[in-house]
């Protein structure tokens, strides 16, 4: 192959070079055909062919290099590398000058799963006292659960990964720890702990190891930047997704099995990164360090599992406000945010991943997708306002009727509101409860009993008047003022819940029709309106029958009030976002393997969201199934 094309490359120089000579030799005889004749035609004729020799001349010895430089280098042998030198090839582990890292950081490194989201761990022991295999990781990765899924990479091409359940074995919430305790039947590699005494130092160089975004292992590098009593924090950059990954120190002047003189040990865990506005700050993370870890590790012997009690400062946050496809535990503690993701997250990337791996682009089965359209006012059904004050109107004498029915005269008014009302309320006060000005609790229970007594006339001459008969208009005053609140009534109707919700005339709204689509409701698809779009799809239900109704009450409270808080921000880019995230993570919070809602995603290809399209408020939902 290389002759054909050393072949090739000669006679292409070769046909260039006599070429380039033609073109010069017919010009300089065209030159030469030009000058005056000031000489007899045998000396034209004599130096006419003594410059066609030159020309032959330099052409020969042209060719005659050319021809020798490729026989030296087709005769010559490559040079031989010096001593030691190796030639590095693409995925050759055998020559890779980076296997110790392979080998020491990446290979103890797993994913840890839980039915809610997934973390990172590293592989300390690889048999304790029952010969089981144990697993460090963030207290915040495992939360509550007894059980949990651990992934174990392998780098071979041959081999695929392994996952396989384990048991927490003990949770410190205060460190933010916990040990996991697995049974292996195949080889695992263990970090290396560094010694109880690790001194650390500012600018050390870290190398942070985890699962991030819930992807299979990724390394980073950084220094360590604050050194605390508790907590480190260092500036290799980590994600959702790194929780309970370890973090290693290059140490020098340990000798190690392969003779080598330096190792990379485990000095900490990676749980938390800063938070500045909504932004996650990701060079700057903090770190379980080395000496907590031991502490950690010797409350084992105080029993088969321990759960310490929850630190008053700590809360539980969603870190699906920063990103909306995320969803973390946080340790809220100078403003820092842990770093556990949410299994709809990971699993939104792990797509991604697949995408990018593969030639054919990812497509998911599109189950419906429907932009509904929010009118920028409602009337109020038209007639709706006048005909609440005219049913008002006209039941004004069965009002009166049913209130004095209810309560005919001072007796029963004491017997059904004073009586009790007093004998209860005094139970809220305590017996030693005594007033600025002195009084104790039975002189204030006696005030509050006599007044609420002496309430009733007030009552009785107020709805008197209220319904008292005017000129031949039967509750005349109570009329007036219905009908002076009905437009108020009915602008307070436009500006809220109409919006969202619709009403007996315009039929239904959008908040009502979402969660039909999200239910399966098959006549819903008739019901949508002009300004509504179907883009594919038809109804679909995302829930177990039983889960029906309580997953459609909660989700249409909820974007009632989305829709009003946001119409009340003047539909502000920030506001939307905002409540999108909220309605998306009730959605997201909900949709659990043990209530068997299933098919949906949202921050990902499926959502729930408000958005402004055209200057149109409108609801987009959407959901697609893999």
């Amino acid at each position: 192959m290389f002759k054909k094309i050393f072949k090739g490359i000669l006679k292409v120089a070769v046909e260039v070079l006599l070429t380039i000579i033609k073109r010069k030799v017919e010009k300089k005889l065209e030159d030469m055909s030009k000058k005056p004749m000031n000489h007899s035609p045998d000396t034209f004729g004599r130096g006419q062919v003594q410059g066609k020799g030159k020309v032959i001349r330099l052409l020969i010895i042209l060719i005659a290099g050319i021809l020798l430089i490729g026989l030296t280098a087709w005769s010559t042998k490559p040079a031989e590398l010096p001593s030691g030198v190796i030639i590095i090839r693409p995925m050759d582990k055998a020559n890779n000058p980076y296997q110790r890292e392979y080998d020491e950081m990446l290979s103890p490194t797993v994913m840890i799963e839980t039915l809610t989201g997934c973390g990172s761990g590293v592989v300390i022991a690889t048999t304790d006292e029952h010969g089981y295999t144990l697993i460090l990781t963030a207290g915040h990765v495992v939360g509550n659960y007894a059980k949990v899924s651990v992934t174990f990479f392998s780098y071979r091409k041959d081999a695929k990964d392994t996952e396989i359940d384990a048991t927490v074995v003990i949770t410190d919430t205060v460190k933010d720890l916990a040990l996991l305790s697995v049974l292996c039947d195949f080889a695992v590699k263990t970090a290396n702990l560094a010694p109880k005494d690790y001194v650390p130092y500012l600018f050390a160089p870290v190398y942070v190891v985890g699962c991030s975004l819930g992807l299979s292992p990724r390394p980073s590098s950084g220094i360590i930047s604050v050194i605390g009593g508790f907590s480190w924090e260092i500036t290799a950059p980590v994600l959702p997704g790194n929780s309970g990954g370890p973090v290693y120190a290059k140490r020098s002047a340990v000798p190690s099995n392969d003779g080598n003189a330096y190792q990379y040990e485990l000095i900490g865990i990676a749980v938390w990164v800063r938070l500045y506005g909504d932004q996650l700050i990701t060079t700057m993370a903090g770190i379980v360090p080395i000496s907590e870890i031991y502490d950690f590790l010797d409350q084992r012997t105080e029993g088969p599992r321990k759960r310490t009690k929850e630190p008053k400062d700590e809360r539980t946050l969603n870190s699906s406000y920063v990103f909306p496809f995320l969803s973390s535990s946080v340790r809220q503690s100078d403003a820092s945010r842990c770093l556990s993701v949410s299994m709809h997250g990971k699993e939104m990337y792990r797509r991604a991943e697949l995408t990018r791996k593969t030639e054919d682009s990812f497509m998911p089965n599109i189950l419906f997708d429907v932009k509904l359209e929010i009118p920028a006012s409602y009337a109020p059904a038209g007639d709706i306002a006048e005909k609440w004050a005219k049913n008002l109107g006209e039941n004004a004498e069965l009002l009166i009727d049913r209130l004095q029915r209810a309560i005919p005269d001072e007796a029963s008014y004491q017997e059904k509101l004073s009586t009790p009302a007093a004998e209860q309320w005094p139970s809220f006060m305590s017996d030693t409860y005594r007033t600025k000005r002195g009084r104790v609790k039975a002189s204030v229970v006696k005030t509050f009993a006599k007044n609420i007594q002496d309430a009733y006339q007030n009552w009785v001459t107020r709805v008197t008047r209220v319904f008292e008969e005017i000129g031949g208009v039967k509750a005349k005053r109570f009329v007036d003022a219905v009908n002076d609140s009905k437009e108020r009534v009915a602008e307070s109707w436009r500006k809220k819940a109409l919006r969202i919700t619709g009403d007996r005339i315009h039929g239904i709204g959008a908040a009502a029709i979402a969660c039909f689509w999200m239910t399966g409701e098959p006549t819903v698809a008739g019901k949508l309106r002009q300004g509504d779009q179907l883009i594919a799809g038809a109804p679909y239900r995302i829930c177990r029958e039983e889960f029906i109704q309580s997953f459609r009450s909660a989700l249409m409270g909820r974007l009632i009030q989305a829709g009003m808080l946001i119409s009340n921000a003047e539909y502000s880019t920030g506001s939307i976002s905002a409540q999108n995230t909220v309605t998306n993570n009730l959605v997201q919070g909900m949709i659990d393997p043990a209530l068997g809602l299933m098919s949906f995603i949202p921050g990902g290809d499926s959502c729930v969201d408000f958005m402004l399209e055209d200057g149109i408020f409108k609801l987009r939902i959407k959901a697609t199934q893999v």
